[in-house]
């Protein structure tokens, strides 16, 4: 239940300080462009991959950490379950069982808890809109997503986002889709958001073949604007794998476009 997705924050921030401090020689907002839009270059592409790749993990990781928070609860009764984190802290989970049924049911509301873990304090939920189960196991589950964290790392970042999820497991297919995701990182004074998000994941079973594609707006201040993303090419591989396949294209000010694409990197997870 921890949040891998800290390496990408950390990164970020480096790139925030790093553009607080002016360091390009080009003034304040050396990349932007016409209409509020940032102007994607070579300078700024690794900024932009981080944003791209980053909002987009973080909105996934919440979505498959609280649909296996769900299912545990649901297995394990709705009984609250606590975890210790790799450094200190823990995660709890919880389920308020707004209506008393004893099982998870629309209107409960499932909760991820962070508490000093690894440096992390906040909450993931899951508000349920609809959940049905087959032969015990939940097959569907809707609701709404909030994201409110905070990491005690220099300069002290907060993370808020929300989004709704939908969530389908069959025998031979997971598949998880975010809509309307807006995740939000402050700090040091700047902002950094990406807003009117889509992303989906399919892992076939068995197999664990997976794909994932992504689309949204970044409002950049490190960038001096905002750009857009989305994948041209779906994402794949072996799930928890660095994948072999896919393309996003992000594009700014001017047509400025800039694609990501995978490469195959062995033994690389």
């Amino acid at each position: 239940m921890k949040l891998a997705s800290k390496r990408w924050i950390v990164a970020l921030l480096a790139t925030l300080l790093q553009s607080c401090g002016g360091g390009g020689g080009d003034g304040g907002n050396p990349a932007s462009g016409p209409g509020g839009q940032a102007r994607l270059t070579q300078a700024n592409a690794i900024q932009a991959g981080i944003l791209t790749f980053g909002t987009s993990e973080t909105s996934m990781q919440a979505m498959q950490i609280l649909s296996s928070a769900a299912d545990l609860l649901h297995q394990q009764l709705l009984v609250p379950q606590q975890f210790d984190c790799t450094g200190a802290g823990f995660v709890r989970l919880t389920v308020s069982d707004d209506d008393h049924n004893a099982t998870l049911s629309n209107g409960d509301r499932v909760v991820t808890t962070y508490s000093a873990c690894d440096g992390t304090d906040g909450t993931l939920q899951l508000a349920i809109t609809q959940v049905a189960f087959t032969s015990g196991v939940i097959s569907t589950l809707n609701g709404a997503v909030t994201i409110n964290l905070r990491f005690t790392e220099f300069p002290a970042p907060t993370l808020t986002g929300s989004g709704q999820l939908e969530y389908r497991a069959t025998s031979s297919q997971l598949r998880w889709l975010g809509t309307n995701v807006a995740i939000t990182l402050r700090a040091n004074g700047q902002t950094e958001a990406m807003t009117g998000g889509r992303i989906e994941k399919t892992v076939t079973v068995p197999g664990f073949n997976y794909s994932v594609t992504i689309s949204g707006t970044i409002n950049s201040d490190a960038l001096g604007g905002r750009f857009t993303f989305a994948t041209s090419q779906p994402f794949g591989g072996i799930d928890e794998v660095w994948p072999t396949i896919g393309v996003v294209t992000a594009t700014g000010a001017s047509s400025s476009r800039i694609e990501f694409s995978a490469v195959a990197i062995p033994g690389l997870a």
